[in-house]
This record gives C-alpha cells, sequence and structure tokens, in this order.
C-alpha cells in the first residue's frame, strides 16, 4: 500500500482528483444511476460571470460625464476675459481711469468696504 501512494501521482488519487474538480468547476459528463446524461445538471450548475456597479461608482460616472460636457459647453463659448482685458488697457492708454467721474465711483464702492471692514 506505501508503495502505491509513492508511485502514484496525488491527482491520481480519486479522493484529491474528486476534490480538484469540485474547486475548478469541472465534472465529468456520464450517466446518473436512471440512465439520464448530467450534462444538463452540469449546465445549470455553472455560473455565469456577473459584474455589479456599485451607487456611488455610478454616481462618479455622471458626474464626469457632466464634467466632460460642461468643459466642451465652456469651449464653445467665447473667452470674456480677453476682451475685458483689451477693453481696460485701452482706457488705460486714453486716460478714462484719470477722470473725476472714476475717481468718485471708486472712492464710494472702497467706503462701502470699508464700513463692511469695521462691522467685523
Amino acid at each position: 500500500m506505501a508503495m502505491n501512494r509513492i508511485d502514484r501521482p496525488p491527482l491520481v488519487q480519486p479522493k484529491v482528483l474528486e476534490q480538484f474538480k469540485k474547486s475548478t468547476g469541472q465534472r465529468e459528463v456520464g450517466s446518473d444511476r436512471l440512465g439520464r446524461e448530467t450534462t444538463q445538471a452540469i449546465q445549470k450548475e455553472q455560473v455565469k460571470d456577473r459584474v455589479e456597479i456599485s451607487e456611488s461608482a455610478r454616481k462618479l460616472n455622471h458626474m464626469r460625464q457632466a464634467l466632460v460636457a460642461g468643459r466642451k459647453a465652456l469651449d464653445r463659448v467665447p473667452d470674456q476675459r480677453q476682451q475685458r482685458l483689451d477693453q481696460a488697457r485701452a482706457r488705460l492708454q486714453t486716460g478714462y481711469y484719470n477722470s473725476e467721474e472714476v475717481r468718485q465711483e471708486v472712492a464710494a464702492k472702497l467706503r462701502t468696504v470699508i464700513k463692511m471692514l469695521d462691522t467685523l
């Protein structure tokens, strides 16, 4: 008996072979006691792969799609900052900001800001 154990590889032993087949999901195709083929039973037992996406992953994907859409929409809008910058440069060159009206308007806005800061 000891010689059989040494001579035979472990997978040839019926118990080890059956455990291996169970762990890998492999079954032999054969007949059951009533003579019916067991392939249908084996096919029913096989589990199909399934992927489940969590709710948080769905939300993240939705937010990413919204972000991409928003960036595309922004790319279609002309840049207003450059226009305002060009306008401010032109006003500086013509002396618009040195006029009395502009000085009074800036002073009024500064007074409002200073009053708000005093209340803090």
